[in-house]
């Protein structure tokens, strides 16, 4: 098992200029949506990397991770189960579902799967 990128990192907050300002002002990140109650920033070619979401609960984060295939996945969610961390695999509403409740999109060379932690 092998993570081969992050893809992004999401996370909900009820402070959405307080991370736009982390965002752009410590990380040096782009700020790309201020769409509704959702703050999205890139740092690289990628869309985003970082989205500050204010209609999830506060402390609610999501990654996604860029592996090989839904076995890969499966065994970094056992690796971090085994380390103590509570993993729920999602059906995300902007992905393709792909088998066991993961889902994941194409990228070139890669495949990007959610997973909740």
């Amino acid at each position: 098992m092998t993570v081969q990128a992050m893809g992004y990192f999401w996370i909900g907050t009820s402070k959405l200029d307080d991370w736009t300002r982390f965002a752009t002002g410590q990380l040096g990140l782009q700020a790309v949506d201020r769409g509704g109650a959702m703050r999205a920033f890139r740092m690289d070619d990628r869309k985003q990397r970082l989205i500050a979401d204010g209609g999830l609960p506060d402390g609610e984060r999501f990654f996604g991770w860029e592996v090989a295939d839904a076995a890969a996945l499966d065994a970094l969610a056992a690796r971090l189960e085994k380390g103590g961390v509570a993993v729920r695999r999602v059906r995300s509403p902007m992905r393709h579902s792909a088998r066991h409740g993961i889902s994941g999109v194409s990228v070139p060379g890669r495949r990007a799967w959610d997973m909740r932690c």
